[in-house]
């Protein structure tokens, strides 16, 4: 059995600050750490799986207590991918009234920008009222649905150059081949057991 390892009041200060904002640099230094090196020290403690375990433990029982379900996201994520525009109008071509939206098309909306302008002209002044809504991001919801679903295969870009150098003397030339064959797995003619020049 897999032994508990317990925070350090310290790592519990920074679970409960990083989850305010989830900004790990300010949780850090809110929790305590070192405001120098605030970034470092919140990318170290992160890296444990004890606190990154407190972490999806305290989400959990957020989302328990206001009652979001897996499924719920997804929905949302769908309506938000999916949705057509031409919902959002009449026949006409004129942008339906917000209580008059669909309520699939509704779910999609983040915001509405309303700009009323008042201009003076020979018949007296004139109001025009331009609405604009504000949609949700199709392409990063299909991403998000996209990768749940595990539609798209694992990139790993590996940049850098990696070099080993090992260093080895031995006594004789059948020692050598020795050495060699315990990575080659090979049974080659072992040379005769001579030493090697000084």
């Amino acid at each position: 059995m897999t032994k508990k390892v317990r925070l350090t009041e310290k790592q519990q200060r920074f679970v409960r600050e990083y989850l305010v904002d989830f900004n790990g640099k300010e949780a850090a230094i809110r929790a305590g750490y070192s405001s120098k090196y605030a970034e470092r020290s919140a990318y170290i403690t992160m890296q444990k799986p004890e606190v990154m375990l407190a972490i999806q433990r305290e989400l959990n029982k957020d989302l328990k207590k206001i009652e979001v379900t897996r499924e719920m996201i997804i929905n949302e994520l769908a309506l938000g991918g999916f949705y057509d525009i031409r919902d959002a109008f009449d026949e006409k071509g004129d942008l339906l009234s917000i209580n008059k939206l669909p309520a699939h098309f509704a779910k999609a909306v983040v915001g509405i920008d309303v700009k009323e302008v008042i201009v003076d002209t020979e018949r007296g002044p004139e109001r025009t009222v331009t609405t604009k809504l504000k949609l949700m991001d199709k392409k990063g919801a299909l991403y998000l649905l996209g990768q749940h679903l595990g539609m798209f295969g694992v990139n790993v870009n590996v940049k850098g150059k990696v070099e080993h150098e090992h260093k080895h003397i031995h006594a004789s030339l059948s020692e050598t081949h020795d050495f060699i064959s315990q990575f080659t797995g090979g049974e080659a003619d072992r040379p005769p057991k001579k030493s090697l020049p000084n």
